[in-house]
Order: structure tokens, then sequence, then C-alpha cells
């Protein structure tokens, strides 16, 4: 592989990257992108970022194991 190719591979991984994240955007939430990290917060008791941290390390924690 050389480095244009390696360019090319890169930039086809980020826009598929992209298209999910879009994608998944628009099946989970409305105009807030944040919303249902926000929602869910609240429902536990915590920040969005506390809540988003809680749930990063439930997978790290499951991939622990």
């Amino acid at each position: 592989m050389d480095k244009n190719q390696q360019i090319e591979s890169f930039n086809n991984f980020v826009e598929k990257q992209r298209e999910v994240m879009l994608s998944k955007g628009d099946d989970y939430a409305n105009e807030d992108r944040l919303s249902n990290f926000k929602s869910s917060a609240y429902i536990c008791g915590l920040t969005p970022a506390q809540h988003c941290l809680a749930m990063i390390a439930t997978k790290v924690y499951r991939d622990w194991e």
C-alpha cells in the first residue's frame, strides 16, 4: 500500500463512519442530537457526561472479563 492508497482507504473509512453516525442520529434523536443522553442521564440523576462515562465503563468492563 502506498501513501495515496492509504489516504484513499482512510477517507473511505471516515466517510462510512460519517454515514453511520448521521444515520443513527436520525434513528435515535430529535433536533438535539444529544437528547437521548441528556434524558437518560436525567432519569438516572446524573449529568450527561457522568452518564456517558458510566455507559463507556460498562462497555469497557464487558470486554475486560
